[in-house]
């Protein structure tokens, strides 16, 4: 018998009908949970570091570095507006010529219209407008620069033109004009009249040339610039920029319309707007005879011998050398026997940096290297490798100029990768311009594989069972 007041003892009884109705409740989830416990603890369990491990390897893969020649290079179908013109001396890589062609498209016409110059059109004049806006070399001495009229051959915008392209048999016997330039400028120049004549084609209808501007193409093949080619004891040369975008042609006329006109039109050389369907490239000559090995320069014995394992390497542009970094199957063998030997059986590339030691790292020659190199299959083909896809907007290459501490870094882990599932076969990768820099008249030089200071790759990789 409780010694409680009977108001508590009611409510005690409550209470603990209470908690035995909820522990009943609770019973089955509770039991349930306890169903698959482990009570062992995790004894069964392998620990982390028996089942895999990381590494990081700075000397299992050394590669191996010579260079060679680029004898032809694709030049047109490119986003710039710019192409090179002159002749320029540089000690480490030797001469670059380069000249350009265009053709150019009408604008000025009425869209859709079938009357063109009018009613009893006269030519008043011809003019050509030419915009350089950047150099290297010594402005100093004057460049000519001559412009010929193109007669021969077919410039089609889809077809591919290459650095060594054969203009010379197309040309006309003697230049349109001819000019010196001392600095970059905006040079305006009258153009002949027998050349200005050739533009009155005044059918009124649908089969004029001017209609459709494929056709017009093939009434005015377009224009040629070059200069002369510096020789030894001349200087260094100089080469220009030439902006083509701000570069073009008018020709005036007046006519007889009941409202007389006196106007002109314009004959545009670049413009991804205006006229998409232009053609635009380059032709280059290289002669690495004309480097200096003294001060660091090319030494032409060593061009194209895949044998070698060069102290110094190069990089130059347009159609120029290209360094190859060899990364021996040898070497890709041993890590993974040495993995299998310890029981593992995959190997998981987390990062491997490429990283390239410029030679002679100061601001002076800095102002005249790339500033991005990228690493290809092979450039000449526009074939590239898994870390550096420019079509597609897929770049986690880098490759970026770093002045601080004189190095160029490349990711190539997704190479590496490929290299030890056996997916990638080749073993060369080739160092060379950036695709925004690749017709560029620049040039870079790094140590190679049998300097004090050679490229080094950083491998950090997880093995796995």
């Amino acid at each position: 018998m409780s010694c409680l007041p009977p108001h508590i003892q009611n409510f005690m009884n409550k209470y603990s009908a209470s908690r035995l109705l909820l522990a009943l409740l609770l019973m089955p989830i509770i039991f349930v949970g306890c169903l698959d416990s482990d009570r062992r603890m995790g004894e069964d369990m392998i620990l982390p570091s028996q089942e895999m491990t990381t590494r990081v390897d700075e000397t299992g893969i050394v590669p191996r570095t010579y260079y060679y020649a680029v004898k032809s290079i694709e030049t047109n179908r490119t986003l710039f507006g710019d192409k090179v013109v002159g002749s320029f001396i540089d000690p480490l890589t030797g001469r670059l010529t380069s000249q350009a062609f265009t053709n150019y498209t009408p604008f000025g016409f009425k869209y859709g219209s079938t009357t063109y110059f009018g009613n009893e059109p006269t030519l008043d004049s011809m003019k050509i407008t030419l915009l350089f806006n950047d150099y290297r070399g010594d402005t100093t001495k004057g460049t000519e620069v001559e412009v010929y009229e193109v007669l021969k051959g077919t410039y089609d915008y889809k077809s591919r033109f290459n650095s060594d392209y054969e203009m010379a048999p197309n040309l006309a016997g003697e230049p349109l004009v001819r000019f010196t330039l001392k600095s970059p400028t905006q040079i305006v120049r009258k153009l002949p009249r027998e050349f200005m004549d050739k533009f009155l084609i005044n059918t009124q209808d649908k089969t004029n040339p001017y209609y459709y501007d494929t056709v017009f193409h093939k009434f005015f093949k377009g224009l040629y610039f070059k200069t002369k080619t510096v020789q030894k004891g001349e200087g260094e040369g100089c080469i220009y920029n030439l902006n083509l975008s701000g570069s073009k042609m008018e020709l005036y006329y007046h006519n007889k319309n009941e409202k007389p006109d006196t106007t002109y039109i314009s004959f545009i050389m670049y413009s991804t707007q205006l006229a998409p369907n232009n053609t635009n490239f380059e032709t280059v000559q290289q002669d690495y005879t004309f480097a200096d090995p003294a001060v660091g320069g090319v030494d032409v014995k060593e061009i194209g011998n895949s044998t070698l394992s060069t102290k110094l390497c190069y990089v130059s542009a347009p159609a120029g050398l290209s360094t190859k970094m060899v990364f021996p199957q040898s070497q890709i063998d041993a890590i993974k026997e040495e993995a299998q030997k310890l029981g593992y059986k995959d190997i998981a590339v987390q990062a491997a940096e490429l990283t390239l030691f410029v030679h002679n790292p100061v601001w002076e020659n800095y102002n005249l290297m790339f500033l991005n190199v990228s690493a290809y299959k092979d450039l000449p083909k526009f074939e590239f490798m898994p870390d550096y896809q420019p079509a597609t907007g897929g770049n986690t290459l880098g490759g970026s100029l770093v002045r601080s501490i004189g190095v160029y870094k490349l990711n190539i882990s997704s190479y590496l990768q490929g290299r030890f599932t056996g997916k990638i076969k080749y073993e060369e990768l080739e160092i060379a311009p950036a695709m925004t820099y690749y017709l560029r008249p620049n040039r870079s030089v790094f140590y190679g594989s049998s300097s004090a200071q050679p490229p080094k790759l950083k491998l950090t990789y997880t093995l796995l069972k």
